[in-house]
């Protein structure tokens, strides 16, 4: 009689890009041997074995990111059965995460792809802390190495990890590449400077919606550009008062915002100090 097929034959990967390790519960009946026959995707045969009492089998030296067939042959004298799974392997990581056009609510990121002999269909980008972001892919294959990333927090320093993904229902992943990066504050918001006395003035603005360390301040006379004051101040700071300058001179203060090593773009007011009446 027809021998019976293997049972649960079934495939894993464990998370390597280079194996497959098959398992199956031995079929029932008498068996002489299992014929073992792995083919690639475009049906050809990768490699061959035959062997009696076993229960699992690791194929080495497979391509990253494929996915292989197996088939299980029970043999019994002339009849024969069969069982088959499939089965994929790792994809390779990307590497080298870089990021371009940093901006306060958007950025690029771009990373080198894996080896152009191995599989892989697509990338995932994940990022850390969990904002609600967009993520947009601006060529037409799911194979391109960029993405644009649009609501991100102005100033936030931001973690992203990329990884290969090879398949499109039934998938499996890389390991994961990571780089940090921090967006772009925005900048203050209706800065207003006026006269104090004849030799002060005082400086309002808003602070902005970002997350951020403090201010870089500036006061410059208007007609030398001479600097009189530079300060940087903490963040929950949003009035100033700067002292010791000359009568009835016109100054110009400037107001950067600073996250870490990012600095926002600059705003600017001018005042001229009240004439002294002595």
């Amino acid at each position: 009689s027809v021998p019976a097929p293997v049972v649960g034959l079934k495939a894993s990967n464990r998370n390597t890009t280079d194996s497959l390790w098959f398992s199956w519960g031995p079929a029932a009946g008498d068996v002489d041997f299992y014929e073992l026959n792995l083919y690639n995707p475009n049906g050809t045969q990768k490699e061959t074995e035959q062997k009696k009492d076993l229960e699992e089998w690791h194929f080495q030296g497979l391509i990253p990111g494929r996915k292989y067939t197996l088939v299980v042959v029970t043999h019994s004298g002339d009849l024969t059965n069969t069982a088959n799974a499939e089965g994929r392997t790792a994809p390779s990581p990307p590497n080298t995460v870089s990021f371009t056009d940093v901006a306060n609510t958007s950025l690029s990121i771009t990373w080198l792809g894996p080896p152009d002999w191995t599989d892989y269909d697509d990338f995932e980008v994940q990022w850390l802390p969990k904002d609600p972001l967009t993520v947009f892919n601006p060529y037409s294959s799911s194979r391109s190495k960029v993405r644009i990333i649009y609501g991100l927090r102005p100033g936030r320093l931001y973690e992203f990890s990329v990884r290969t993904v090879s398949g499109n229902s039934w998938k499996t992943y890389s390991q994961s590449q990571s780089a940090s990066v921090r967006t772009k504050s925005d900048k203050i918001q209706s800065l207003h400077c006026r006269p104090q006395t004849s030799t002060a003035i005082a400086c309002s603005w808003t602070p902005p919606d970002s997350d951020f360390d403090g201010y870089s301040v500036e006061c410059k006379k208007m007609d030398t550009r001479e600097v009189e004051f530079s300060k940087r101040i903490e963040k929950d700071k949003s009035l100033l008062n700067i002292m010791t300058l000359v009568p009835h001179k016109r100054y110009l203060v400037s107001i950067r915002v600073h996250s870490a090593d990012m600095t926002s773009e600059v705003v600017e007011d001018s005042t001229i100090t009240m004439i002294d009446r002595k």
